[in-house]
């Protein structure tokens, strides 16, 4: 065996038993949520995740897109 010495995270993060790495940003000035999210969308798309690996987005997208469908919902009923 090889020993070595080597930085580790300080902490383990879980949500529902589930190791996480959080990634957070702000937009910048000038730019809306809207765009900003369908080019990480993009990004996030083409990149290849192995398997048991997820990539979930949270925060105000998150919210956004839950107003959306529950809005598509409410114009559907209404209808």
């Amino acid at each position: 065996a090889t020993v070595s010495i080597q930085d580790g995270p300080r902490t383990i993060q879980r949500f529902n038993q589930a190791r996480v790495v959080n990634v957070t940003a702000s937009l910048s000035p000038g730019r809306d949520l809207g765009s900003v999210t369908q080019r990480i969308n993009k990004l996030v798309d083409s990149f290849p995740l192995p398997p048991g690996y997820v990539i979930e987005q949270q925060g105000q997208n998150q919210q956004m897109a839950q107003s959306t469908r529950d809005m598509l919902i409410a114009f559907a009923l209404a209808i």
